[in-house]
């Protein structure tokens, strides 16, 4: 530990002349050379040929780079062209012979879509001949060698390798659900497939916090300083003073580049030392089209450069109607991966043996400090299985008709519980079917009868389909519920002064 304590400097190796991009004149290429770019880059290709085939991997090198040029040049008020969707496999390891790191973003933590998107990227067999490293968020670096030995193929007990995950710095069980085991798994699987001197290594990010120290978690991590200043400092002496290559898997927040702090981010820390990254967002919440109608005819999954791009001042945050996603600024990404609309995501669940796990439930209750975690935890576990991705597809392709008939009518039967007809009712309103809204809200308010949000959202669909009457019903009935809430008072005008 005393040697990760001491490193105190970032060590950057510059990486070729390719990065030192010189200033042009700019003129829109890309309205001249996109269009055959995106044909050639989207061609079909057998990923085995291109180890016999090399000019089939120079031809995608040039257009992924001419690609990126095209588009980080682009100045800012020329972003008013569409993304174009590319395949997200074959383009992020493109990227590798650019960059010397690629940040790819969780999306939110835990759903199921990217992280199949990561299971496919690994297990291309391009990747072990591109990538030397993966730095992942969901572990934690004190068992740095208990990962070195399990992805290297050597026997680890599952008790001692799910150390890695359980006892990071999150108090919560957010690593608990099966998908980060399930990474781990599948890297120690390519391994075993490969010679030796193509095997991955993991490298884990999280601050190594000793859980049984005298010393508290929080006391422990000011040594570290920041997480990110931490995982900055393993990938410069791990990674690019080594000159090797590494995907970085975290949550999209370390890798602003943007307001309100984007100095002390991941990104920006090895940026500012000299390493050049190439980040992804990976959108799981916010309703892109909005911005880009055409998103909805996206293959899942897709990549898309969205430098020069409407998509660039994408959010990827959601705001309820009115509000649109463009809205809430950006963090300056330069990829976007693109895995299927929010409504469709799913999100990983916990293991039975786990739900039944005395005393795991023991310790994850005594560190997050809630009495009632236990509770929580069981009615996270007997959950019931989504069915909002079901009443999307079926309402884009059937109608408000079918999707009603698709819906439950028990409150039980709702994972999000009254979220879930919300969320379909919003993506209802931001296209302005204010019919179809009411229809599904009124059918929420019957079976969550005191959920004040809906009933607000409720009084604006009828507002939007001009039946004023009826949407200061909805308030009233909200505001029965809470005589406080602010929303319900501004719509029936009784805090004006």
């Amino acid at each position: 530990m005393a040697s990760l304590r001491n490193f105190n400097t970032l060590s950057p190796i510059a990486l070729g002349s390719e990065r030192n991009v010189p200033e042009v004149a700019f003129c829109d290429v890309t309205e001249i050379v996109s269009p055959m770019l995106y044909t050639l880059y989207n061609a079909p290709v057998n990923p085995l040929s291109v180890a016999v085939n090399p000019p089939v991997l120079l031809k995608r090198m040039a257009a992924f780079a001419l690609l990126a040029f095209s588009a980080s040049t682009a100045p800012a008020k020329e972003n008013n062209r569409p993304a174009q969707p590319i395949e997200p496999v074959t383009a992020i390891l493109d990227a590798f012979h650019s960059y010397q790191i690629v940040a790819l973003g969780e999306g939110n933590h835990n759903n199921e879509q990217a992280h199949r998107f990561r299971l496919s990227l690994v297990r291309n067999p391009r990747f072990t001949a591109t990538v030397n490293d993966i730095v992942v968020e969901f572990g934690n670096a004190r068992y740095q060698d208990v990962m070195d030995r399990f992805v290297r193929g050597e026997d680890v007990p599952d008790h001692v390798l799910q150390q890695v995950w359980q006892n990071t710095t999150a108090h919560s069980a957010v690593w608990d659900v099966t998908i980060y085991e399930e990474f781990f798994r599948a890297v120690r699987a390519v391994n075993a497939s490969v010679p030796k001197e193509r095997q991955l290594r993991v490298l884990l990010g999280d601050q190594p916090v000793d859980w049984n120290a005298p010393l508290s978690v929080e006391n422990q991590r000011e040594d570290f300083q920041t997480r990110d200043v931490f995982a900055a400092r393993i990938i410069s002496r791990e990674v690019v003073a080594k000159h090797r290559r590494a995907l970085i898997i975290y949550g999209g927040g370390h890798f602003s580049r943007r307001p309100p702090d984007p100095r002390n981010s991941l990104v920006a820390l090895l940026e500012r030392a000299g390493t050049k990254v190439f980040t992804i967002a990976t959108n799981t919440v916010a309703d892109l089209e909005e911005i880009q109608p055409s998103v909805a005819s996206w293959p899942e999954p897709s990549l898309a450069l969205i430098r020069g791009t409407v998509l660039e001042q994408a959010g990827f945050v959601p705001l309820p109607y009115p509000s649109t996603t463009i809205q809430a600024g950006n963090d300056g990404f330069d990829a976007l991966l693109y895995v299927g609309h929010p409504l469709t995501i799913t999100y990983a669940r916990f293991a039975k043996e786990l739900c039944r796990d005395v005393d795991y439930i023991q310790m994850r209750s005594k560190r997050v400090g809630d009495p009632k975690w236990d509770s929580k935890f069981k009615a996270k576990c007997e959950a019931p299985l989504p069915i909002l991705p079901q009443l999307w597809r079926t309402y884009r392709a059937k109608g408000l008709s079918a999707t009603l008939a698709l819906a439950p009518t028990k409150s039980g039967d709702y994972e999000g519980g009254p979220t879930d007809l919300y969320r379909l009712a919003q993506s209802m309103l931001k296209r302005h079917k204010f019919e179809d809204a009411v229809a599904v809200l009124e059918l929420n308010a019957k079976i969550f009868p005191h959920d004040v949000l809906s009933l607000n959202t409720l009084a604006q669909a009828y507002a939007g389909k001009g039946d004023v009457a009826a949407s200061w019903t909805s308030s009233r009935r909200a505001l029965a519920i809470n005589p406080h809430d602010k929303t319900a008072r501004a719509a029936l005008g009784l805090d004006k002064k």
